[in-house]
């Protein structure tokens, strides 16, 4: 996969959270057929970004 093809995918991934799916990385490993560090590396960027938030402590 060239960098091209991955911000191809990655902004369709950010489409697919933006409407409402669930921003899980085995969601989007699933719907996207990447593996798991990909996946995560969307994840990260997407919060990086501001298309995510970190999630919030459960315990507080």
């Amino acid at each position: 996969m060239n960098d091209r093809d991955d911000d191809e995918l990655y902004r369709r991934a950010c489409e697919y959270i933006a409407r409402g799916g669930q921003p899980r990385t085995s969601h989007l490993m699933i719907r996207f057929q990447v593996g798991f560090n990909q996946a995560s590396r969307w994840i990260d960027r997407m919060m990086a970004n501001g298309i995510l938030t970190p999630p919030r402590d459960s315990f507080h």
